[in-house]
């Protein structure tokens, strides 16, 4: 289990700031993703999947353009990590 949890994290490194102050914890257990970074991704996926559900009909924007430009944001995402961590505000 600790190696998992040890590879989940090292992966999530890249999209995600993982500050402890800001990370869901249970215990000695921190999630992979702090708080605003598990509300981005899930926001990102429960859109991407609504538009499909719906047909793109109900929001009045073709499918393609939707999908394309959530790929475009959550593609930038990591570079605003990237740069978050090695240029701090």
């Amino acid at each position: 289990m600790e190696i998992l949890h040890k590879l989940l994290y090292n992966f999530a490194a890249g999209l995600c700031h993982q500050l402890p102050e800001r990370t869901f914890h249970f215990t000695n257990f921190y999630l992979p993703f702090c708080a605003r970074c598990t509300g981005v991704y899930w926001g990102f996926l429960s859109g991407f999947i609504g538009i499909y559900l719906a047909g793109g009909k109900r929001s009045g924007l073709p499918v393609s353009t939707v999908r394309w430009m959530s790929i475009f944001l959550l593609a930038i995402f990591p570079l605003e990590v990237f740069t978050e961590r090695f240029f701090p505000f």
